[in-house]
């Protein structure tokens, strides 16, 4: 499922409720994306009930490449990983 997705599926549950644009519910689905974002950069992980953990983690150093070209790019040091 991607983003556009779920903003759909947000639109066809507000839409009869309230009467939500698909507008507005990309833009919400946006921002409880920019929310989720800001809180794992911030604290370092975040816990949703019912949804999952996530956290930053530091691993080894390694280089990350462009499939389709093979050609090198830059250092991954941190990523953002399901517990």
């Amino acid at each position: 499922m991607t983003k556009a997705d779920l903003a759909d599926k947000i639109h066809e549950h507000l839409y009869y409720r309230n009467g939500s644009t698909k507008k507005e519910c990309s833009d919400l689905t946006d921002l409880v994306f920019e929310v989720m974002n800001r809180a794992i950069v911030e604290e370092g992980k975040l816990k949703v009930a019912s949804f999952g953990n996530f956290e930053v983690k530091q691993k080894r150093t390694r280089r990350g490449r462009n499939s389709p070209s093979s050609i090198p790019k830059v250092p991954l040091t941190y990523i953002c990983a399901p517990d």
